[in-house]
């Protein structure tokens, strides 16, 4: 199975985990973004560790053959205090991974 379809199922196991209010985006290769947009700092960490946790939980497999555990960094920015702009957000999560 292409890895574009191992994403696909990686996105709508997330999209089944986060809040209707929140929104999960691929961000090139197999990372993916998702922002809560009415979350603290504290509870953007939780949810962090909840889906972290969820995320153990899910077994790609691939011709009959699971790919083995998939594997979840998280790094967590908040506007107005990480950054001003999409970008400057972007790396401020990436360095707190």
């Amino acid at each position: 199975m292409p890895p574009m379809r191992h994403c696909a199922r990686q996105r709508a196991y997330l999209l089944k985990n986060v809040r209707a209010q929140d929104f999960v985006c691929r961000f090139g290769g197999e990372e993916f973004v998702i922002i809560l947009p009415t979350a603290g700092r504290d509870g953007a960490h939780a949810r962090a560790e909840r889906l972290r946790s969820k995320m153990r939980e899910l077994n790609i497999m691939n011709r009959g053959k699971s790919l083995g555990m998939v594997t979840f960094s998280v790094g967590v920015a908040g506007f107005p205090e990480h950054g001003m702009s999409p970008k400057d957000l972007m790396a401020a999560a990436d360095a707190a991974r």
